[in-house]
């Protein structure tokens, strides 16, 4: 079996490139490494050097005409996870989030399972996306609301 070192990248359809790389770079705050109009853009972590060809972006976009509005009951995408340093930038985030009137639909808390700090927001396709940091024990604020991974009363067949 291989080995894997880490996920690559993320490549997310979207339905309006403009839209979405005004959230992905104004809300979340990837930097654009790479765009071939009308309908393809990599973004990054950092800003990298234009001639920079190996690893240069951590999601691409492509823009596509049919959407996916019930990520949660279909197969596909549940939602991509990027890492902050610590608890509290994601708390910071999310307080910024919420002054954007941009809707935190999870969180803040902690996964009950890897003690993760989280939040989740939707991109403007409806895909998720959590924000997270690790905790340690210096970390005991953040572990006082744990949660499952799979919110209580989740059933992936149920047709309502």
């Amino acid at each position: 079996m291989p080995k894997y070192v880490k996920v690559g990248h993320v490549h997310l359809n979207v339905s309006d490139l403009k839209r979405s790389l005004q959230f992905y770079t104004g809300v979340l705050g990837f930097h654009v490494s790479g765009l071939r109009e009308p309908d393809k853009a990599w973004l990054s972590f950092e800003k990298r050097p234009p001639a920079q060809r190996e690893t240069f972006h951590e999601i691409a976009l492509t823009q596509v005409t049919k959407a996916n509005p019930d990520y949660w009951n279909t197969t596909g995408l549940n939602h991509a996870a990027y890492e902050l340093a610590t608890p509290q930038e994601v708390l910071d985030f999310a307080n910024e989030l919420k002054q954007r009137n941009i809707e935190v639909f999870r969180g803040p808390a902690t996964h009950l399972g890897d003690l993760t700090y989280h939040v989740y927001v939707r991109d403007p396709d409806g895909n998720a996306i959590e924000i997270y940091a690790k905790t340690t024990e210096k970390d005991i604020a953040f572990r006082q609301n744990l949660e499952a991974a799979v919110p209580e009363g989740y059933n992936p067949y149920s047709t309502g």
